[in-house]
């Protein structure tokens, strides 16, 4: 199975930051699992998604979230078999780093990375999204679900068939498009 690296472009995350200077350093790269090669079976190991730099910004037009790639936590709403995610930003790295010191120290990067609260949106998960979760017990292993299984493993009405893994509310990197998830990898965080 081969990741896809996504590049996109920062313009609008630069002029949050206050700078451009046009090389690499000015491009984000999400590498999301290629989950068209998985079999249609739950439970496929995967690679895990990766962020270098920063999610897209949360910005909505109207009451449309832009497409894009953003950090989400992820709940279920209550009595109708539906779930929702709010979505974030999130930083790593340098750009966390640069980012917390226009905060003026309101904000940190523990662990590497940091997490924009405000602005958010809320959007829902597509019947047909792209779906992993990741193990608790470290980073490195994904494994594949449907729409169904991460609505019962929110709502706590489902156990997995692996020795392994149990539901941990870790965030997930998604991918917005049309206004609804069409990809949700779940991120380990310590």
């Amino acid at each position: 199975m081969t990741p896809r690296p996504v590049l996109l472009a920062s313009a609008l995350l630069l002029a949050a930051c206050g700078g451009a200077s046009g090389d690499m350093a000015d491009t984000t790269l999400v590498t999301v699992p290629d989950t068209t090669e998985v079999p249609a079976a739950t439970w496929a190991e995967i690679a895990p998604p990766i962020v270098e730099g920063e999610t897209d910004p949360v910005v909505v037009e109207g009451d449309v979230l832009n497409d894009g790639y953003y950090w989400a936590s992820v709940s279920s709403v209550s009595g109708s078999g539906e779930l929702v995610f709010k979505v974030t930003q999130v930083r790593f790295g340098t750009a966390c780093e640069e980012w917390a010191a226009t905060m003026g120290g309101t904000v940190e990067c523990m662990n590497d990375y940091g997490v924009q609260v405000d602005p958010t949106a809320l959007v829902s998960l597509a019947a047909d999204a792209e779906i992993s979760v990741a193990t608790p017990g470290g980073p490195g292993t994904n494994y594949t679900i449907d729409a169904p299984t991460l609505i019962a493993l929110v709502d706590g009405t489902v156990v997995s068939p692996l020795p392994d893994y149990v539901w941990t509310s870790f965030p997930f990197v998604i991918v917005v498009e049309g206004s609804v998830v069409t990809s949700a990898h779940q991120f380990w965080v310590p």
